[in-house]
């Protein structure tokens, strides 16, 4: 599936995830989820994350992933996820090292027709 001209993957490195908007976060939820993730880990059956693709570029530095770990020049030309819908699940496999955590195009995130129909 390609969004803006980009490959929609599947899943991402859980260090390449940045929030699209600030998110209030539940801790209790977090704790929760992140137990969840040590015990189960990729065969987890939580929904995959939403949100879509993004070319990091020079207008990212300085900005934050979810890991905490700042958005500097070496990460400039990788794939980011922007997550707009998963922000606990995205902090609790951090939390759990699980590598990776599945991605689903967040289909709000489109914004044009011509986006939209390329999936209909």
């Amino acid at each position: 599936m390609k969004y803006n001209n980009l490959n929609v993957p599947e899943q991402i490195k859980t260090g390449l995830i940045i929030s699209a908007f600030e998110n209030s976060i539940d801790y209790n939820k977090l704790e929760e989820y992140t137990d969840i993730l040590r015990e189960e880990m990729l065969s987890n059956n939580f929904p995959p994350i939403k949100g879509f693709p993004r070319i990091i570029s020079e207008d990212d530095i300085d900005r934050e992933f979810l890991t905490g770990e700042l958005v500097e020049e070496h990460h400039i030309g990788k794939l980011a996820w922007m997550v707009t819908d998963g922000h606990h699940r995205s902090l609790a496999n951090i939390a759990a090292n699980v590598p990776y955590v599945r991605t689903e195009l967040d289909y709000s995130c489109i914004t044009n027709e011509e986006e939209l129909n390329q999936y209909n």
